[in-house]
């Protein structure tokens, strides 16, 4: 569930079924709520006959349906990070980037992650997968361009950059 910055949430629909067969049909919508009574569906488009867009079958093995041809609706973030090893170091990175230190410069002189360091910290575009569920859900909450608190994790203590 992530929050949009009016305070509304937003769930994705995709593995939700509500205890009923129709599940299919809410597969890929968005819901919309703004915190109690009830939710209302928000931008889910729909084709000729008022049929949902897709096949309208239940995708199997747990995987969400994908809607649409040769589109890819897998969330995807852009993030810069700088891996530590220590909270003191992490603290100290932090006290140089809230002074107006360089996220890209700390990243290239601290971070003990060879694949990322060279670039600045840079990840690229990625997606849940590809990164530790603690860094997932803590980009989720970072606005662009917002840099999180030091998150532990078991690699290391992670500084996040969302840029995307």
């Amino acid at each position: 569930m992530a929050f949009n910055v009016d305070g509304s949430r937003e769930r994705d629909m995709t593995l939700i079924f509500h205890g009923n067969r129709q599940g299919a049909s809410n597969m890929g919508k968005k819901e919309k709520s703004s915190g109690g009574g009830k939710a209302e569906a928000a931008g889910a488009k729909q084709s000729g006959g008022g049929k949902p867009a897709g096949s309208g079958k239940p995708a199997g093995g747990g995987k969400p349906a994908m809607q649409g041809k040769g589109k890819d609706y897998t969330q995807k973030l852009k993030l810069n990070q700088i891996v530590v090893q220590s909270m003191k170091q992490a603290d100290d990175i932090i006290k140089q980037l809230s002074k107006g230190g360089s996220f890209e410069e700390l990243a290239k002189k601290f971070s003990i992650d060879s694949a990322s360091k060279a670039a600045g910290g840079a990840l690229g575009a990625v997606e849940k997968k590809d990164v530790p569920i603690e860094i997932w859900d803590a980009s989720l909450r970072l606005r662009v361009n917002e840099i999180s608190d030091p998150i532990k994790t078991a690699k290391g203590i992670y500084i996040i950059k969302r840029t995307v």
